[in-house]
């Protein structure tokens, strides 16, 4: 709704409007027009001419995003890249386990996944089911799922309930990849604070954790760990080691036929 204020002054009364259309000057005649128009010429002639002064327009860049960077929590096990460490599940009574995953970046761009491809002793999957990602969030025997964190430390998990692990299963590789990477030209040069974290879902106590420390511009994915099975005991290694693969790329590796 539009308020229109009221008017403060009065109407103007009948003698008002005659003395405004009375006509006070004389008619002009052709020698005053003349005069006229010659003083204005006068006036143009003497008046100071602008400077025009060229200024080149600048580019509006645009505002960069603000990085959102989350703390690492407090690694209470941290292993060495390659210290193989047998963690003692069935002693502990430990069947499930969250394997948690977190990291910073430097650019906007970078969005990382993680991703669990479920190994049979020849090093492959047992087959293109047995990948678990953000696109194929459970295994077949609905013994490994793909979660978003919801802890506000941690930014993505992997659950894994051992006693309904598939026989077949002897070692999990967790894999962190960048999306569209190549597309992009993005790197883990960009990334910071990479870690993954074993965690028991019954207390939520960490069992080992692993810190990534190097990071490269030529590496496009990292595989941060192992869980594998050896003498019959889960062990696991923190690798740490990166390739300029993208996660099709590391599909191929561990035999997931790509459509």
């Amino acid at each position: 709704m539009i308020n229109i204020p009221n008017k403060t002054t009065h109407p103007l009364n009948k003698n008002q409007v005659s003395s405004l259309n009375c006509k006070i000057e004389s008619a002009f005649r052709k020698e005053t027009i003349a005069s006229l128009n010659e003083k204005r010429n006068q006036q143009h002639r003497s008046a100071p001419q602008p400077t025009w002064q060229l200024v080149q327009s600048q580019p509006v860049l645009p505002r960069p995003q603000q990085l959102q960077s989350q703390p690492v929590p407090k690694l209470f096990h941290p292993l060495k890249k390659g210290q193989k460490t047998a963690l003692g599940l069935y002693e502990k009574g430990i069947s499930k386990i969250k394997v948690c995953f977190g990291w910073n970046i430097l650019d906007t761009r970078c969005d990382m996944d993680a991703s669990a491809f479920l190994l049979g002793e020849n090093g492959r999957v047992l087959d293109e089911r047995w990948l678990v990602f953000y696109n194929q969030p459970l295994s077949p025997d609905r013994s490994v799922s793909f979660l978003k964190a919801e802890n506000g430390s941690d930014r993505e998990q992997i659950y894994i309930d051992l006693k309904k692990l598939n026989l077949a299963v002897q070692k999990i590789v967790f894999v962190l990849t960048i999306d569209e990477a190549f597309s992009k030209n993005l790197n883990f040069g960009m990334i910071r604070d990479a870690y993954v974290r074993l965690i028991n879902d019954t207390d939520n106590q960490e069992i080992a954790s692993f810190c990534l420390e190097e990071y490269y511009q030529n590496v496009t994915s990292m595989t941060m760990a192992e869980l594998y099975l050896h003498n019959d005991q889960w062990k696991l290694n923190p690798v740490g080691n990166g390739v300029h693969q993208d996660l099709a790329g590391q599909c191929r590796i561990y035999g997931v036929e790509i459509g």
